[in-house]
Protein backbone atom coordinates (compact mmCIF):
# COMPACT_ATOMS: atom_id res chain seq x y z
CA UNK A 1 0.00 0.00 0.00
CA UNK A 2 2.47 2.55 0.87
CA UNK A 3 4.50 1.70 -2.54
CA UNK A 4 1.06 2.34 -4.50
CA UNK A 5 0.56 6.17 -2.22
CA UNK A 6 4.52 6.70 -3.41
CA UNK A 7 3.87 5.80 -7.17
CA UNK A 8 0.71 8.04 -6.69
CA UNK A 9 2.95 10.81 -5.30
CA UNK A 10 5.39 10.50 -7.62
CA UNK A 11 3.21 11.30 -10.57
CA UNK A 12 1.15 13.74 -9.19
CA UNK A 13 4.75 15.63 -7.94
CA UNK A 14 6.00 14.69 -12.03
CA UNK A 15 2.40 16.21 -12.97
CA UNK A 16 3.47 19.27 -11.22
CA UNK A 17 6.81 19.67 -12.91
CA UNK A 18 5.65 19.16 -16.09
CA UNK A 19 3.04 22.04 -15.74
CA UNK A 20 5.72 24.49 -14.41
CA UNK A 21 8.10 23.29 -17.37
CA UNK A 22 5.31 23.84 -20.06
CA UNK A 23 4.74 27.36 -17.89
CA UNK A 24 8.05 28.79 -18.24
CA UNK A 25 8.24 27.61 -21.84
CA UNK A 26 5.04 29.10 -22.88
CA UNK A 27 6.81 32.97 -20.43
CA UNK A 28 10.04 32.78 -22.07
CA UNK A 29 8.63 32.33 -25.92
CA UNK A 30 6.21 35.55 -24.95
CA UNK A 31 9.30 37.25 -23.58
CA UNK A 32 11.71 35.91 -25.84
CA UNK A 33 13.58 38.87 -28.13
CA UNK A 34 12.95 36.94 -31.13
CA UNK A 35 8.95 36.65 -30.13
CA UNK A 36 8.30 40.36 -32.93
CA UNK A 37 10.50 38.92 -35.78
CA UNK A 38 8.33 35.09 -35.26
CA UNK A 39 5.22 36.98 -35.69
CA UNK A 40 6.21 39.31 -38.36
CA UNK A 41 7.29 36.13 -40.16
CA UNK A 42 4.44 34.88 -39.69
CA UNK A 43 2.24 38.04 -41.14
CA UNK A 44 4.57 38.10 -43.99
CA UNK A 45 3.55 34.05 -44.42
CA UNK A 46 0.10 34.92 -44.35
CA UNK A 47 0.12 37.55 -46.82
CA UNK A 48 1.33 35.18 -49.53
CA UNK A 49 -1.57 33.54 -48.40
CA UNK A 50 -4.41 36.22 -48.96
CA UNK A 51 -4.80 37.03 -52.92
CA UNK A 52 -3.99 40.38 -53.76
CA UNK A 53 -6.38 43.06 -53.89
CA UNK A 54 -8.25 43.20 -57.32
CA UNK A 55 -9.75 46.36 -56.15
CA UNK A 56 -9.05 48.70 -59.11
CA UNK A 57 -7.73 52.09 -58.19
CA UNK A 58 -10.48 55.11 -58.28
CA UNK A 59 -10.75 57.50 -60.91
CA UNK A 60 -9.73 60.89 -59.35
CA UNK A 61 -10.11 64.14 -61.30
CA UNK A 62 -7.28 65.80 -60.00
CA UNK A 63 -7.88 69.78 -61.34
CA UNK A 64 -8.77 71.06 -58.41
CA UNK A 65 -5.95 69.53 -56.22
CA UNK A 66 -3.12 71.37 -54.96
CA UNK A 67 0.06 70.14 -56.58
CA UNK A 68 1.13 68.11 -53.23
CA UNK A 69 -2.60 66.47 -53.03
CA UNK A 70 -1.72 65.73 -57.18
CA UNK A 71 2.04 64.29 -56.40
CA UNK A 72 0.14 62.29 -53.35
CA UNK A 73 -2.32 60.41 -55.88
CA UNK A 74 0.16 59.95 -58.58
CA UNK A 75 2.64 58.03 -56.43
CA UNK A 76 -0.21 55.76 -54.44
CA UNK A 77 -1.42 55.10 -57.86
CA UNK A 78 1.89 54.26 -59.30
CA UNK A 79 2.75 51.61 -56.34
CA UNK A 80 -0.51 50.04 -56.02
CA UNK A 81 0.16 48.63 -59.74
CA UNK A 82 3.17 47.19 -58.50
CA UNK A 83 1.28 45.34 -55.98
CA UNK A 84 3.95 44.83 -53.13
CA UNK A 85 3.21 42.23 -50.09
CA UNK A 86 5.06 41.88 -47.35
CA UNK A 87 8.47 41.92 -47.26
CA UNK A 88 9.19 42.60 -50.94
CA UNK A 89 11.88 45.28 -52.53
CA UNK A 90 8.42 47.75 -52.40
CA UNK A 91 7.67 47.07 -49.03
CA UNK A 92 11.42 47.21 -47.90
CA UNK A 93 11.76 50.62 -49.37
CA UNK A 94 8.82 51.90 -47.47
CA UNK A 95 10.83 50.44 -44.21
CA UNK A 96 13.84 51.42 -45.16
CA UNK A 97 15.00 47.83 -45.17
CA UNK A 98 12.86 46.72 -41.78
CA UNK A 99 10.85 44.24 -41.30
CA UNK A 100 7.75 45.83 -39.27
CA UNK A 101 4.16 47.05 -39.39
CA UNK A 102 4.31 48.89 -42.68
CA UNK A 103 0.89 51.17 -42.70
CA UNK A 104 2.68 54.31 -41.08
CA UNK A 105 5.74 53.37 -43.44
CA UNK A 106 4.16 53.50 -46.90
CA UNK A 107 2.53 57.24 -45.33
CA UNK A 108 5.90 58.40 -44.30
CA UNK A 109 7.40 57.01 -47.61
CA UNK A 110 4.45 58.71 -49.81
CA UNK A 111 4.63 61.98 -48.46
CA UNK A 112 8.46 62.64 -48.28
CA UNK A 113 8.34 61.68 -52.45
CA UNK A 114 5.43 64.47 -52.57
CA UNK A 115 7.57 66.71 -50.81
CA UNK A 116 6.02 66.68 -47.11
CA UNK A 117 8.38 64.35 -45.13
CA UNK A 118 7.73 63.80 -41.93
CA UNK A 119 10.05 64.58 -38.99
CA UNK A 120 10.26 61.30 -36.64
CA UNK A 121 10.35 63.08 -32.48
CA UNK A 122 12.50 60.53 -32.07
CA UNK A 123 14.90 59.95 -34.26
CA UNK A 124 14.59 63.26 -36.61
CA UNK A 125 14.15 60.59 -39.69
CA UNK A 126 11.15 60.96 -42.32
CA UNK A 127 9.79 58.05 -41.25
CA UNK A 128 7.25 57.68 -38.35
CA UNK A 129 6.37 53.68 -38.44
CA UNK A 130 4.76 53.99 -34.57
CA UNK A 131 1.03 55.13 -35.72
CA UNK A 132 0.05 56.62 -32.71
CA UNK A 133 3.82 58.63 -32.71
CA UNK A 134 2.64 59.81 -36.11
CA UNK A 135 -0.74 60.78 -34.28
CA UNK A 136 1.26 62.75 -32.02
CA UNK A 137 3.38 64.35 -34.53
CA UNK A 138 0.61 65.99 -36.70
CA UNK A 139 -0.89 66.88 -33.28
CA UNK A 140 2.42 68.87 -32.72
CA UNK A 141 2.19 70.28 -35.97
CA UNK A 142 -1.14 71.67 -34.98
CA UNK A 143 -2.53 69.36 -38.20
CA UNK A 144 -4.63 67.20 -36.51
CA UNK A 145 -8.57 67.04 -37.27
CA UNK A 146 -10.91 65.21 -34.72
CA UNK A 147 -13.09 62.61 -36.56
CA UNK A 148 -16.53 63.71 -36.40
CA UNK A 149 -17.26 67.48 -37.97
CA UNK A 150 -14.50 67.16 -40.41
CA UNK A 151 -14.60 66.90 -43.88
CA UNK A 152 -11.25 64.80 -45.22
CA UNK A 153 -9.46 66.40 -48.12
CA UNK A 154 -7.39 64.04 -50.86
CA UNK A 155 -3.67 63.69 -49.02
CA UNK A 156 -5.05 63.76 -45.26
CA UNK A 157 -3.45 60.49 -42.79
CA UNK A 158 -6.62 58.65 -41.27
CA UNK A 159 -5.81 57.20 -38.09
CA UNK A 160 -7.82 54.34 -36.38
CA UNK A 161 -7.24 53.11 -33.04
CA UNK A 162 -7.52 49.43 -33.89
CA UNK A 163 -5.00 46.65 -32.38
CA UNK A 164 -1.95 48.81 -32.18
CA UNK A 165 -2.80 51.30 -34.66
CA UNK A 166 -3.53 51.53 -38.19
CA UNK A 167 -3.25 54.41 -40.49
CA UNK A 168 -4.12 54.87 -44.61
CA UNK A 169 -4.05 57.87 -47.14
CA UNK A 170 -7.64 59.36 -48.02
CA UNK A 171 -7.20 59.28 -52.29
CA UNK A 172 -10.96 61.10 -52.60
CA UNK A 173 -14.17 61.79 -50.96
CA UNK A 174 -17.38 61.69 -51.64
CA UNK A 175 -20.99 62.39 -49.99
CA UNK A 176 -20.27 61.16 -46.40
CA UNK A 177 -17.35 58.67 -47.34
CA UNK A 178 -13.97 57.88 -48.50
CA UNK A 179 -11.91 55.87 -50.37
CA UNK A 180 -8.53 55.54 -49.23
CA UNK A 181 -5.31 53.85 -49.71
CA UNK A 182 -3.32 51.44 -46.83
CA UNK A 183 -0.50 49.84 -46.31
CA UNK A 184 0.13 46.71 -44.70
CA UNK A 185 -3.85 45.56 -45.00
CA UNK A 186 -3.75 42.01 -44.98
CA UNK A 187 0.41 42.16 -46.03
CA UNK A 188 -0.83 44.57 -48.94
CA UNK A 189 -1.70 47.87 -50.41
CA UNK A 190 -5.67 47.69 -50.30
CA UNK A 191 -8.13 49.96 -51.59
CA UNK A 192 -11.20 50.17 -49.26
CA UNK A 193 -14.44 52.77 -49.09
CA UNK A 194 -15.50 53.46 -45.72
CA UNK A 195 -17.19 56.58 -43.64
CA UNK A 196 -15.41 59.12 -42.33
CA UNK A 197 -17.63 59.62 -39.21
CA UNK A 198 -16.30 59.33 -35.71
CA UNK A 199 -15.66 55.72 -34.55
CA UNK A 200 -16.01 54.08 -37.78
CA UNK A 201 -13.59 51.19 -37.94
CA UNK A 202 -12.01 52.61 -34.90
CA UNK A 203 -11.50 56.37 -36.87
CA UNK A 204 -9.71 58.53 -34.46
CA UNK A 205 -9.09 61.21 -36.71
CA UNK A 206 -7.02 63.13 -39.75
CA UNK A 207 -3.62 64.27 -40.01
CA UNK A 208 -3.39 66.87 -42.71
CA UNK A 209 -1.51 68.81 -45.33
CA UNK A 210 0.65 71.65 -44.45
CA UNK A 211 -0.63 74.83 -45.99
Amino acid sequence: MDHFWQRKKFKRSLLVILAVVFLCAVLALLFHPFRRDIRITTQTALAHVYSTPSTPFPIISTSQLTTTQQKIVTLARQEYAKKPVSFDANVLKYTDGNKEPWCADFASWIFREAGQPFNNPNSGSWRIPGVYTLEDYFQEKHRWQPAGNYRPQSGDVAIYSKGSGHTNIVLTVEGDTMTTIGGNENGHLRIDTLKYTAGTEGLLGFGTLTL
